[in-house]
């Protein structure tokens, strides 16, 4: 085990049992989506299925029907 990942369980040690609950389940949940993108990305089909996506996400680009990510978050309140 990491030291970073020492730290973080002590961490949660001092944690009331439902936020170290929340937590664990995150954790679970992350590592099983890990665990899905990693087959998904495996799979060879998945390098054509990119390459397509790729090609339209430029062709949209290149035809102005894109905006930079920076217009979506000016509307977001801090």
């Amino acid at each position: 085990m990491t030291a970073l990942m020492k730290k973080a369980i002590e961490a949660l040690t001092n944690l009331p049992e439902e936020k170290q609950n929340f937590y664990a389940q995150e954790i679970l949940a992350s590592l099983e989506g890990d665990k899905k993108w990693n087959a998904l990305f495996a799979d060879p089909r998945s390098e054509t299925l990119l390459a397509q996506m790729a090609a339209k996400a430029l062709e949209e680009y290149e035809a102005g029907e894109t905006r930079p990510l920076d217009e979506l978050f000016d509307n977001i309140e801090e």
